[in-house]
């Protein structure tokens, strides 16, 4: 154990210090969707294992999640039909959110297809890569809101609630903007594209807000709800809500099989669930205990032999 922590210490040098750690990889190297390396490259130094031998292994709730398939989107309809049963005003509630949670999905559907896939291509990297890269500079910006908006208890309002929204979306540009320069992507070849969403983004985060605000009891389910019903465009959708505390981490996604680049390294060196708790926090006035992300995914797997209900949206096992 003692030459495992002093590998790890000596890598985790080595990438932020290694004069092309933060090359991307080009078309000669790379596939447009590569299989996972088997070798880890740190600025001129390779090592030829898995460093993930070295390292606690722990449950990813994406992973999880995705593995349910089709029983994790029949649980969050059903979980939300009940709600919508209470009483006509949380029903009401139930259908702004889910419709927009759709229009969400289905713009980002529509710009991966018409625009983002082909841009990848032309660029040699995958919409994978250009996900993780997000990750970490969303990370950032949520570090900066952390800083700005330390402040309060509770549930913020309505008022405030738009302000942090507003600067969230402002603050997302220049991250944006980073991991497309990153590689190479001009930005007018993209940021056009990504406003379309952002009005989305933005209805979701407040429609999500009115609704916990008047049933602050619905929170875990209406935020579990969103992290399954993004996954079929979780690559784009995960980093970008998880800056509004869509989920169990912030932007950034645990490590869980395998470290396969030098960015990825880089989730260790922050906790990612304390920033998810103070997304939601400061977002929704309360945040979600993290065994009750899985204690939810428990629930959905129990569903396996209940019959199919319509499914909110086309799909569950995409993406990630």
């Amino acid at each position: 154990m003692r030459f495992g922590a002093a590998v790890f210490s000596a890598s985790v040098v080595l990438c932020l210090l290694g004069p092309v750690a933060g090359r991307p990889p080009t078309p000669e190297n790379q596939d447009i969707d590569p299989p996972q390396p088997k070798q880890l490259v740190f600025g001129y130094f390779s090592l030829p294992f898995n460093l993930q031998r070295f390292l606690p292994s722990w449950p990813d709730f994406w992973d999880e999640a995705q593995n349910l398939g089709q029983r994790a989107g029949n649980y969050v309809e059903s979980e939300l039909e009940k709600q919508s049963e209470r009483s006509k005003e949380i029903a009401q509630k139930v259908s702004e959110f889910k419709e927009a949670m759709r229009s969400l999905v289905n713009s980002t559907e529509h710009l991966r297809h018409t625009a983002l896939e082909s841009i990848a291509r032309e660029h040699g990297v995958s919409l994978r890569q250009i996900s993780e890269k997000m990750s970490i500079e969303l990370n950032a910006t949520l570090t900066q809101l952390q800083l700005e908006f330390s402040e309060g208890e509770g549930s913020p309002g309505y008022d405030r609630r738009v302000l942090m929204v507003d600067r969230a979306l402002e603050l997302s540009d220049d991250a944006l903007i980073k991991t497309f320069d990153y590689f190479n992507i001009p930005a007018d070849k993209t940021q056009q594209h990504l406003d379309v969403i952002k009005p989305h983004v933005r209805h979701l985060v407040l429609a999500t807000g009115n609704f916990v605000d008047a049933h602050p009891q619905a929170l875990e389910l209406v935020l579990f709800s969103a992290a399954i019903m993004l996954i079929p465009e979780s690559l784009i959708l995960r980093p970008i809500l998880g800056l509004f505390g869509f989920g169990p981490s912030g932007p950034l996604k645990r490590l869980n099989s395998r470290l396969n680049s030098p960015w990825m390294l880089l989730t260790l060196l922050r906790p990612t669930d304390s920033a998810a708790s103070w997304a939601q926090r400061r977002f929704f006035g309360a945040f979600v205990e993290k065994g009750s992300w899985f204690a939810r995914l428990q629930a959905a797997g129990m569903t396996a032999k209940l019959p199919a209900i319509r499914p909110i949206l086309g799909g569950v096992g995409l993406g990630l």
